[in-house]
């Protein structure tokens, strides 16, 4: 999977892309989800963030912060939803 399209998405919001790319057979890296999650917090994309956090997304201290920063309680309810 290229990071470029992961990274795209996820600073988009694009959920249906991420989807399909997430249903395909090549699964992204750990460190590829991570970042991912990073842009969709700071791009503020619950959905996203909370579909990244079912495939495996790590709640990293940068995360954190960008959601904090931000105050946005979809996000931090899709990081309960997720433990």
């Amino acid at each position: 999977m290229p990071s470029e399209d992961l990274a795209t998405f996820c600073s988009n919001g694009d959920l249906d892309q991420l989807q399909d790319l997430f249903s395909s057979k090549q699964k992204p890296s750990q460190d590829e989800l991570d970042k991912a999650l990073q842009m969709a917090v700071q791009a503020g994309h619950a959905k996203v963030v909370g579909l990244l956090l079912s495939q495996g997304a790590h709640i990293t201290f940068m995360v954190l912060h960008h959601a904090i920063y931000r105050r946005d309680t979809a996000i931090f309810q899709e990081f309960l939803d997720h433990g």
